[in-house]
């Protein structure tokens, strides 16, 4: 009988990244377009409409593959590497593009899975980077159901998630196991 469990946890804070990589998007097509007509040289419009136009078939791209996994994360690396291009030539501002390469780098964090390990000793919370330990002193309940893991803690805080991957786990071992360590 297997007596360490590990689930990856559905990812529900996907919306809201989302929407403010759409914003983002719009807001930097708009910009290079005011700036394609308002530049003096024609090689600098000529430029500018050109990194507009990628831009434009690398969100039609997106669209039209926003169902295959990955594209989003594809889509979020071309925008900010582009946008770090075209700032740097246009304006040559350091901090500006350090400022996108930090947000590059915490969208790409938030889109880490959460995974949960149930040991012997413990439970692990790990989403990217982050590592949270909880002892099972510190849990009321452990319960699997319907593909929903529910940790109840002593403190009132409730946990509800969605398990991606259930089909490779036995609920009934798995509740019943929860169950033991509790007991400890």
């Amino acid at each position: 009988m297997n007596t360490n469990y590990t689930f990856t946890l559905k990812d529900n804070k996907n919306a809201l990244l989302v929407r403010v990589v759409r914003i983002w998007y719009v807001i930097l097509l708009a910009l290079l377009t005011l700036f394609s007509f308002s530049a003096e040289y024609k090689s600098i419009k000529t430029t500018v409409l050109i990194i507009d136009g990628l831009l434009l078939v690398v969100g039609i791209f997106y669209y039209l593959m926003r169902k295959q996994k990955n594209s989003f994360l594809v889509f979020l690396i071309i925008i900010f590497i582009t946008s770090i291009i075209s700032i740097y030539i246009f304006f040559g501002i350091y901090f500006t593009c350090c400022f996108i390469l930090f947000a590059v780098f915490i969208f790409w964090f938030t889109k880490q899975k959460t995974i949960i390990s149930f040991l012997e000793d413990r439970v692990e919370l790990k989403n990217g980077f982050i590592k949270r330990n909880i002892d099972w002193a510190g849990l009321n309940n452990v319960i699997l159901k319907d593909g929903i893991l529910t940790l109840d803690f002593k403190n009132d805080k409730l946990i509800q998630e969605e398990i991606i991957e259930l089909d490779k786990c036995n609920v009934a071992n798995f509740n019943g196991m929860m169950q033991l360590y509790l007991k400890q």
